[in-house]
């Protein structure tokens, strides 16, 4: 699943302040939204997002 699909995904699914797990891939998703405006490229976003899904799988082992 592309980074864009999974955050798009969280946003609309868990929304934000529900589970402090998924929290920062529901901000990350704000992120991409506001990308104009931030000092981070895309492929910068793009790994942030695989970094924090990964901890999320590694936390929930």
């Amino acid at each position: 699943m592309p980074a864009l699909e999974l955050v798009v995904w969280a946003h609309s699914t868990i929304g934000h302040d529900r589970v402090a797990l998924a929290e920062r891939l529901v901000e990350l998703d704000d992120v991409y939204d506001t990308l104009e405006y931030t000092d981070m490229t895309e492929q910068e976003v793009n790994d942030e997002v695989l970094a924090e899904a990964r901890r999320i799988v590694g936390a929930s082992r």
